[in-house]
């Protein structure tokens, strides 16, 4: 899959984007769809000069930091809330005044910052919608089901490589959908296999459709099992209907995430979250930043909480990683490393179970 990196140059640079007439941006043929580019660039050229503007910020107060393109859906997240109301922010004030100005008038820089954000998540869930391929190194979690009576996989990532592991090395594992009806399976937040996959930021298979077939009603929330979302059909070929908005259930945005958190399918997936710190000693954490602060709270809180708590982390520059982790996050590792953490300098693909096995009875037997 593309990395932060990746996506943020391809969605800043906006080459190749269309808007389509049902306003979902995505990568097109320029030529054949001249209306599609003249939807698409002021949004482009709006995301620009966000990023401008947090580029100036993050350089003046914050210059260790890269503006990435959470950071820029944050912002344009921020300033269409402030306008609507639905999240004041009066330290906005002289921002919105400016732009107000300069995109003529409230409506269309509403319409701007909105757009900002459907572009950016578009985008998103494109580039990391394809279907992944060999995931073998993975080995260490698939090792890892094969061997603990109960594993809980929480998963940060939009795509499907934790999902793709899981079915090569022939694990079953829950992931709280029932069975395939259809082209679909339907969210019950069931789970009967030891070993549970949650993904905490969505899914580009999640979508929600509006059913008035009991005993389904309202906007129902299925894990799509096709390509084409558009056109799925239940066990009995009935059409679904138009998938919500058309976009899959992602959280996108820095500080835009933990705002979604409490909501539909992601407050069962955060309370499952929150049910398994409760019942565990050892997190295994992998291929995560620790920039998220409503998931590093949840984890300080958890190494707090009990004496027993350990922590292990698996990555390959962890000088890197704490530098550009929230602060909090790298305060409290300075403590945990005095004997309640360790860590694995090593990409997933460089270790195994047995490394990581090795890592946690170290720091248990302190």
């Amino acid at each position: 899959m593309p990395s932060v990196a990746d996506l943020s140059n391809r969605i800043r640079a906006g080459h190749g984007v269309i808007c389509h007439s049902n306003t979902l941006y995505g990568m097109g043929r320029e030529q054949s769809d001249p209306r599609g580019v003249e939807r698409a660039r002021p949004v482009i050229d709006f995301v620009g000069e966000l990023w401008s503007r947090a580029e100036a910020y993050f350089s003046e107060v914050l210059d260790a930091h890269t503006v990435n393109y959470e950071d820029v859906c944050s912002l344009a997240g921020q300033v269409a809330d402030a306008l609507s109301g639905e999240y004041e922010s009066p330290g906005l004030h002289p921002l919105l005044r400016d732009l107000v100005v300069e995109k003529g008038g409230r409506d269309r820089l509403r319409e701007l910052a909105g757009g900002a954000r459907d572009y950016i998540h578009d985008l998103v869930a494109e580039m990391v919608g394809s279907a992944p391929g060999p995931v073998t190194h993975l080995k260490a979690i698939t090792d890892a089901c094969r061997e603990l009576s109960r594993t809980d996989i929480y998963d940060l990532n939009h795509d499907r490589v934790i999902e793709a592991a899981l079915d090569q090395a022939g694990i079953a594992s829950s992931d709280g959908f029932g069975p395939k009806l259809g082209d679909v399976a339907y969210w019950g937040n069931a789970f009967d296999e030891p070993a549970r996959h949650l993904k905490l930021h969505g899914s580009v298979r999640w979508f929600r459709y509006p059913i008035d077939t009991p005993p389904r009603r309202g906007y129902v929330i299925v894990r799509s099992e096709t390509n084409d979302p558009e056109h799925n059909r239940d066990s009995a070929g009935e059409y679904l209907g138009y998938p919500g908005d058309g976009r899959p259930l992602i959280l996108v945005g820095t500080h835009d995430k933990p705002l979604d958190y409490g909501r539909s399918i992601f407050a069962d997936q955060h309370f499952r979250f929150h049910e398994s710190l409760l019942e565990t000693e050892v997190v295994v954490v992998s291929g995560y930043g620790f920039a998220d602060k409503e998931i590093n709270t949840r984890l300080i809180e958890w190494m707090l909480r009990d004496d027993r708590h350990r922590i292990v982390v698996v990555h390959p520059n962890p000088k890197e990683l704490w530098a550009q982790s929230r602060p909090a996050a790298a305060r409290n590792w300075a403590e945990w490393s005095r004997g309640k953490a360790g860590l694995l300098e090593a990409r997933i693909e460089e270790t195994s179970w047995g490394d990581i096995r090795e890592a946690v009875d170290s720091i248990q037997a302190h």
